[in-house]
């Protein structure tokens, strides 16, 4: 890579790998003119009547090549490694490049396709992945990819049974184009009736707008309000969670938010049902202090199907591929997945196919805790990083966890293993960009990290493992 300032070239490969080598997660930042683009930072094209810069955060190889990144290494400053965790794409994406590149020439754009050549021969072939690419093939119809999507979420307001009113919403979505305001719909809640319209921003660009908020044509008439799980006093720290309804009975709880307790909390269930119906009760399961799972005593009775705005989601993203794509570009399908997060779990063979023993002994260094990555509730180190994988220990009956998630503007993926039930879980969303949920311990999450982590405590609790 050439003269790197001293701390950069202290750098290991495990250190990258890990998230402990002081590397920022995000691209490199944007250039404030075009002659700065000298440093490495990102100038995907240039405004022609003021010469600034106009970012892009995920710019194609043709916007942002090996050459800009070298540059940014070069002037990058950071104490000495190893420094504390930090998640870190660039990180990652640089181990690619450089293990994909000639060790005995300058790193150009040729590192990537070494890089995929290496994935390919090292692990998608052997294990068969027939589906897994990084420029997925054109014009094929069984190889296309699934568009994203960045849905703004909105939630109504009930009163005497009438939709008087809309939250702001949770998050506006992107990609909506002016001309065409998206459609809205207002479901469940037993009521009938309610009509409403989007009302969107469009600060600068007419083809990429946000939801600013829903207007309410009729008021309809019927309406119930949505249950509310709430956990101790129900503070701004509490744990929270989205009610599921079946056939009239409360079956769960999707926690999205698990608070902080050293005992588990009190579980109220109020709302969403018929007067003449029956609360339902749940009990709190923890891990490592946390509320991961509501254990459902009793069903009650009378709920109906929970209100829903549905937002139509606007035109769908297709990802650029980076030059950091080493760190998340590929393009794969459920099937391809479980056959790797079968090799990740150690097993032998795959889909009735032999993995090879590299394979393995691969996954095997890669799933081992080399740093701590988080800390407890009471602020005991506990989650640990292993190589781009985040390592969750056990705790109390639940075996250790082993993680790794991903989320680029419409689409979150996760993979989640359990070796001590052998289980493996694998979760694609393509609407919801991970950018609108709260980044945790400098990992960003998602819906599919959020769904695969109920799934695993719902299975953990069919078994009566919890």
């Amino acid at each position: 890579m050439g003269n790197l300032p001293q701390n950069v070239g202290l750098m290991q490969l495990e250190q990258l790998g890990d998230f402990t080598s002081g590397v920022p997660n995000s691209a490199p930042p944007q250039c404030k003119i075009p002659a700065d683009r000298g440093t490495g930072c990102i100038c995907a094209s240039v405004d022609l009547q003021t010469g600034r810069c106009i970012a892009n955060d995920r710019p194609t190889v043709d916007q942002y090549d090996a050459h800009d990144l070298v540059l940014y290494h070069q002037h990058l400053q950071v104490p000495p490694p190893p420094g504390p965790y930090f998640y870190s794409d660039i990180s990652t994406g640089i181990i690619g490049l450089l293990l994909g590149g000639n060790p005995r020439q300058p790193l150009d754009n040729t590192a990537l396709t070494g890089w995929t050549s290496q994935l390919e021969r090292r692990l998608t072939q052997p294990l068969r992945m027939k589906r897994t690419f990084l420029n997925p093939p054109s014009g094929q119809s069984a190889h296309g990819v699934a568009g994203g999507y960045d849905q703004a979420l909105v939630a109504a307001m009930v009163s005497g049974g009438q939709i008087v009113g809309f939250a702001p919403p949770l998050n506006g979505g992107s990609n909506y184009v002016q001309s065409m305001p998206p459609a809205v719909t207002i479901a469940g809640g037993a009521g009938k009736g309610a009509t409403a319209h989007a009302v969107l921003s469009c600060p600068s660009d007419p083809d990429d707008c946000t939801v600013a908020g829903v207007e309410g044509d009729t008021p309809g008439s019927g309406y119930i309000a949505s249950p509310v799980a709430t956990f101790g006093s129900g503070g701004p720290n509490d744990a929270q969670g989205d009610v599921v309804v079946i056939n009239g009975k409360v079956a769960g709880i999707l926690m999205h938010k698990r608070g902080c307790y050293a005992v588990p909390p009190t579980v109220t269930i109020s709302g969403g049902r018929q007067t003449s119906g029956r609360d339902a009760i749940g009990q709190a399961v923890l891990w490592h202090e946390q509320v991961a799972f509501v254990k459902i005593t009793d069903g009650g009775a009378g709920y109906v199907e929970p209100l829903a705005v549905k937002v139509a989601p606007g035109e769908p993203f297709l990802n650029n591929v980076p030059i950091w794509a080493p760190a998340g570009a590929l393009s794969s399908t459920a099937r391809d997945m479980m056959t790797l997060t079968e090799a990740a779990l150690g097993h032998r063979t795959a889909d009735g196919r032999r993995i090879p023993p590299l394979v393995r002994d691969g996954f095997e260094i890669a799933e081992t805790s080399y740093a701590a990555a988080g800390t407890s509730c009471g602020g005991a180190e506990t989650d640990g990083s292993g190589l781009a994988w985040g390592i969750l220990p056990a705790d109390n009956s639940v075996g250790e966890i082993i993680v790794k998630n991903g989320g680029v503007g419409g689409f979150s993926t996760v993979v989640y293993l359990v070796p001590s039930i052998d289980l493996g879980i694998v979760v694609f969303v393509n609407s919801r960009s991970s950018k609108a949920i709260a980044e945790l311990n400098g990992q960003p999450t998602s819906i599919a990290t959020d769904t695969g982590f109920n799934l695993i405590f719902g299975i953990l609790h069919a078994m009566a493992t919890i």
